[in-house]
């Protein structure tokens, strides 16, 4: 905790900004962000299990931008994105081969929430 009087003002030059163009795309007056890349992947634990994640980046954004997605909602939003190399970047932290597939856990997954 601190006190405003602690503020210094800033001296120097300000520096120069970028402004990035809008998404040629919108809906909803919502930019449409297509994905471009995925950069990493990782499963996570929540209540219904392990999902996996894929880490997107966007059509004109920074990979310091990119974002965390469920895979299951990424192959639901984006069919045609080629993630059939995915598997080979998936990290399971030591876990042998008799794990199961992305596919298989996806399958597994939608068929619970039934």
């Amino acid at each position: 905790v601190f006190h405003v009087s602690q503020l210094k003002k800033f001296k120097g030059t300000l520096p120069a900004t970028h402004p990035r163009p809008l998404p040629p795309l919108l809906q909803d007056n919502q930019p449409v962000l297509t994905p471009v890349a995925i950069i990493s992947t990782r499963r996570i634990h929540k209540v219904q299990g392990w999902q996996f994640q894929v880490l997107v980046q966007r059509f004109g954004m920074a990979p310091e931008e990119a974002t965390w997605e469920d895979i299951a909602v990424i192959k639901k939003l984006y069919p045609t994105l080629h993630l059939e190399k995915l598997e080979d970047k998936v990290n399971f932290d030591g876990d042998g081969n008799d794990m199961v597939t992305l596919d298989e856990s996806i399958a597994a997954n939608s068929g619970a929430n039934r």
